[in-house]
């Protein structure tokens, strides 16, 4: 009966916190600075509640909110007033597929069900399945990113945008020639227009991605709604590598992914793709 009784006061705890069929938004204000938060439930939505709250003031989108007391107290970008919309309820956002080619990883998955996900897949597939290596690569990684807390609330394309030059996972993406698909409202000349519905996509190369300290080529306007991750071949291997101060729970000295193509039953090299974290302003390959 204890338990019983526990059940139900536990479900009328957590009502709030179930799915919604519609979006949140959420006025208030923040040691007396307005601050607004917004959970949209589309892909479409979570762009117009962008483009309406960058008009009056800052936007940061909160995925996993692993990034957002580093940048008050240490980055000092925090400003007011301020926007947060969460993309946690996008369901563009959370699809992780495996295709023919290769797997698509929405941007609000967070890292541990990545994780899980593609050790599941591994198992599933076998030790003789060629595409397992990327896949046994990025989970291997994952087991050392940060901490269990971390990963399961930190999100792939938080992670991906930051465009830390000590991202753990950024080199992968670039040793495995990663694609991310950009979305965006367009925007009619003088202004943003209402009757627009349509969603732009674009599709960028990791490679042209990361264009400077901490910086993306994103255009203004533009998320990252998802990112492509070719599986490996059965002529291809592929291997990381992180080097930091301690193994649990620390930050990358440096890191490296490794892909490396040979010729089809040869030992003669076709392709490396070669990428680093810690070597540069911003992940090299």
């Amino acid at each position: 009966k204890w338990g019983e009784e526990l059940e139900q006061k536990a479900s009328q705890w957590f009502a709030p916190l179930k799915p919604l069929s519609q979006g949140i938004l959420l006025r208030g204000s923040h040691c007396g600075f307005q601050c607004d938060f917004s959970a949209p439930i589309s892909l479409e939505d979570l762009l117009r509640v962008q483009h309406s709250a960058t008009s009056t003031g800052a936007v940061r989108f909160q995925g996993g909110n692993t990034e957002r007391r580093i940048e008050k107290m240490y980055k000092l970008t925090h400003s007011y007033p301020l926007t947060l919309i969460s993309t946690s309820r996008v369901p563009e956002m959370a699809v992780l597929e495996f295709g023919e080619q290769g797997v698509t990883v929405g941007a609000g998955v967070n890292l541990s069900t990545i994780m899980s996900e593609f050790n599941a897949m591994v198992d599933r597939w076998g030790p003789s399945d060629p595409r397992i290596a990327g896949l046994k690569g990025y989970s291997g990684l994952l087991y050392w990113f940060a901490g269990t807390a971390v990963r399961n609330a930190g999100s792939l394309a938080g992670n991906l945008v930051t465009a830390s030059p000590i991202s753990d996972l950024n080199p992968c993406h670039l040793a495995m020639e990663a694609e991310i698909t950009a979305a965006r409202i367009p925007t009619a000349k003088g202004g943003y227009s209402r009757s627009q519905t349509a969603v732009e996509c674009r599709t960028i190369p990791i490679s042209e991605f990361f264009t400077g300290y901490r910086k993306t080529a994103l255009n203004e306007g533009e998320v990252v709604v998802r990112l492509f991750i070719p599986y490996t071949t059965k002529d291809e291997k592929f291997q990381v590598f992180k080097q930091g101060r301690r193994r649990d729970d620390d930050l990358a000295i440096v890191n490296a992914a490794l892909r490396v193509r040979f010729q089809p039953g040869s030992k003669t090299v076709a392709q490396a793709a070669f990428a680093f974290g810690g070597m540069s302003f911003r992940s090299i390959r």
